[in-house]
C-alpha cells in the first residue's frame, strides 16, 4: 500500500463513499422484504451517514440508527472530498434525475461509488442501471456523470 494521508494504507474519499454506498443497498435489500423499498432513499440516507464523517470528529453513540459502519473511527478523517459531494449532501434533499444536485458537474465519484450497484445478484442490469444513475444524481447531474455510473455499473 502506498502512502497518504500521512500513513500507509489510509483510504480515499472514494472508498469511503464505495463503503457507504454498500451499506446502503444492504439496508435497501433489507428493506426490499417489508414492501417500504425505495433504494435511492437508502442509499441517499447513506451518503448523508459519509458526509458526516467528513465534517465530525467521531461517530455520535447517540444516533443508534446510524449503523456499525458509522460508528467506525477510522472513517472519520476527511480525504479531500470533491466539492460537488458536499454540496450535494449539504442541504439534505435528495437530487433526482428530474431535479438533479449539482446540474454541470461531471466529476468522477458518482461512477467510482456506483461499483457496488454491479454487485446486487439476481437485479437486472436495467434496474442496476437505473439506481446507479439515480444515485448518481444525488451530487452530480450532469448526464455524462449519471450516464459513466449507469454504464460501471453494469460492467461490474
Amino acid at each position: 500500500l502506498g502512502p497518504a494521508y500521512g500513513r500507509r494504507g489510509a483510504v480515499t474519499h472514494l472508498t469511503q463513499l464505495t463503503l457507504f454506498s454498500v451499506d446502503g443497498l444492504i439496508r435497501a435489500q433489507v428493506r426490499r422484504d417489508t414492501g417500504a423499498w425505495h433504494p435511492p432513499t437508502d442509499l441517499h440516507r447513506a451518503y448523508l451517514r459519509w458526509a458526516t464523517t467528513q465534517r465530525d470528529w467521531g461517530p455520535d453513540e447517540r444516533r443508534k440508527d446510524d449503523g456499525w459502519l458509522a460508528r467506525e473511527e477510522w472513517l472519520y478523517a476527511r480525504r479531500d472530498p470533491a466539492r460537488p459531494l458536499l454540496l450535494g449532501l449539504g442541504d439534505g434533499t435528495m437530487g433526482t434525475p428530474e431535479a438533479p444536485k449539482n446540474p454541470q458537474e461531471t466529476g468522477p465519484e458518482a461512477a467510482a461509488r456506483s461499483a457496488p450497484f454491479g454487485l446486487l445478484v439476481g437485479w437486472e442490469p436495467q434496474l442496476v442501471a437505473q439506481l446507479a444513475v439515480e444515485c448518481a444524481a444525488q451530487t452530480h447531474g450532469h448526464p455524462d456523470a449519471c450516464l459513466a455510473a449507469g454504464a460501471y455499473a453494469v460492467i461490474v
